[in-house]
């Protein structure tokens, strides 16, 4: 058996200042052959692209592989912040595959189905309405992630 683990799980066991080397470091001490990712909480100072191959070289020294990586980042953004978030994801999806991992896991927006007679129900975006916008934007990611065999997984 494999033992798996997300990197997020690991963090709170160590210093808030702790790398994602040092959660990689942890996770083998203790024995998980494979961790996950989470760039949502991946402390990086500019490109993600360019901490990745560095993070790779520490957790194959290590012999701890990286089968997926969790974006913290939402897809369903809309107007002017849209641009900027699928730019993210899109660099997402390359750090992903310079990782070795060959899932990106993204959340989608939390505009859940709400019944009009609901308290409140016109506020935030109804489900069924983001919908299609919600529908295209995954098709542009899953393009993009096509070009570098990573596979994606909608969470929420």
């Amino acid at each position: 058996m494999q033992a798996s683990i997300m990197s997020y799980c690991l963090q709170s066991a160590l210093a808030s200042d702790a790398s994602m080397e040092d959660i990689l470091r942890l996770a083998a001490k203790e024995g998980f052959n494979n961790v996950e990712v989470y760039a949502g909480r991946w402390k990086i100072e500019g490109d993600i692209r360019k901490a990745a191959e560095p993070l790779r070289e520490v957790a194959d020294d290590l012999e701890v592989s990286l089968p997926v990586m969790g974006s913290g980042t939402r897809l369903g953004n809309l107007g002017a912040e849209r641009d900027t978030f699928m730019q993210t994801l899109k660099a997402e999806v390359e750090a992903c595959a310079i990782l070795g991992s060959s899932v990106l896991t993204i959340p989608i927006i939390d505009g859940q189905p709400v019944a009009p007679d609901q308290p409140k129900a016109k506020v935030g975006v109804h489900f069924e309405r983001m919908l299609p916008e919600l529908i295209g934007q995954l098709q542009e990611l899953a393009d993009h992630a096509n070009q570098f065999d990573v596979e994606l997984a909608v969470l929420n």
